[in-house]
């Protein structure tokens, strides 16, 4: 099963579940029941996954495309990936 936080986008997926915003505890409780989490480079999800052993596949927002105002998620997961 797929399932996606989409937040703000405009782009509303119509072949798997998908919700704008959770709670912190339904979010806890999605990273619980993954097997792999596919996100931005946001320290507090990466964390989360992180602590419950969880696959991570990570595509830090850049500032080059005005998805951010620098590259900080850019830089934290490449110190993640480097430390293992």
């Amino acid at each position: 099963e797929i399932v996606a936080q989409i937040g703000h986008s405009k782009y509303v997926p119509i072949n798997y579940r998908n919700f704008r915003f959770v709670d912190g505890d339904e979010f806890q409780k999605y990273i619980d029941d993954s097997k792999l989490i596919i996100t931005h480079g946001g320290v507090g999800t990466l964390i989360s996954a992180m602590k419950k052993n969880k696959k991570i596949i990570s595509f830090p927002r850049l500032a080059k495309y005005n998805e951010h105002l620098d590259d900080h998620q850019l830089e934290l997961t490449t110190i993640l990936k480097n430390d293992g």
